[in-house]
């Protein structure tokens, strides 16, 4: 029994990682499952998250004064954007 999961993606970031994927002798499918199967087995995300600080903004909400949230967004739009820029 299999289930189906969604997901919304950049439509130039799928492609990019969908050739990733095919020079390494996988589909996008198989390194998901690959990719949620390490998630089980370690209990976590199964590597370091690496953004750089120019794309992400961060939104603190006090919860009492004293007691913050960060609340980070990444806008991967930026990323791909600034890529193109310095390939051409």
């Amino acid at each position: 029994m299999t289930s189906t999961i969604q997901v919304r993606i950049h439509p130039r970031l799928k492609s990019e990682v969908e050739d990733l994927c095919a020079q390494m002798g996988l589909s996008l499918s198989v390194a998901v499952r690959l990719f949620i199967n390490q998630i089980w087995l370690e209990k976590k995300i199964p590597f370091e998250i690496h953004i750089p600080r120019k794309f992400f903004t961060i939104k603190c909400q006090g919860t009492n004064g004293t007691e913050y949230r960060p609340d980070l967004s990444l806008n991967v739009t930026d990323i791909l954007r600034e890529r193109e820029d310095e390939e051409y």
